[in-house]
């Protein structure tokens, strides 16, 4: 059983809800900080609905966001998988290999994430938005609440739709969203 079966139903299994479950659960991992959110993402396959990589805010050395998280892996895994080397980075390898062979089969991704992606960082690091533009492979992408305007305005959620990604806010999701981040005063 995954780790997003203990919050979800069996039957919702693969459903936007238990995608965005396993978000709110990886979000709860980050160390907390004051200058950041505390995010989690995941990354799936369009056509089967599997997980293909994941991440959340600082798992990964140098500031990371969840998002650029997954990315990393993700390419690390196609690399690895392309060179015929194991991955190292992730215990979850099968999933880093099926990640591989999703991107080598040109198979769509969704990213789900907890909030909306940032558009502006202010360590001067590419921006979550640049970085799904910069993977086609993302067709959609499905976020859990707006990022608050603590730090930036964000506008990640409309760069993203105005390039033809699709973007679908999960109503409902808002508060579990922000939980990982009560030690800042959300705004």
């Amino acid at each position: 059983m995954s780790a997003a079966s203990s919050c979800c139903t069996v039957e919702d299994e693969g459903s936007d809800a238990y995608f965005m479950s396993l978000c709110v659960e990886l979000a709860g991992r980050s160390r907390p900080v004051d200058t950041a959110y505390c995010v989690g993402a995941v990354l799936v396959t369009s056509s089967s609905r599997k997980v293909v990589a994941t991440g959340f805010s600082r798992e990964l050395l140098g500031n990371t966001h969840a998002e650029e998280c997954c990315f990393i892996k993700l390419h690390e895994a196609r690399d690895s998988f392309l060179s015929g080397s194991p991955s190292v980075r992730d215990s979850a390898s099968d999933q880093l290999d099926s990640a591989a062979e999703a991107i080598d089969r040109g198979e769509d991704l969704e990213l789900f994430t907890t909030m909306e992606p940032c558009s502006q960082r202010l360590s001067g690091k590419l921006s979550c938005t640049a970085r799904i533009l910069q993977n086609p492979s993302v067709r959609r992408v499905v976020v859990g609440t707006l990022e608050p305007a603590n730090f930036v305005r964000c506008r990640g959620v409309q760069t993203l739709r105005e390039a033809g990604i699709v973007v679908d806010i999960l109503h409902g999701w808002e508060e579990r969203c922000k939980a990982a981040n009560r030690h800042l005063q959300l705004q």
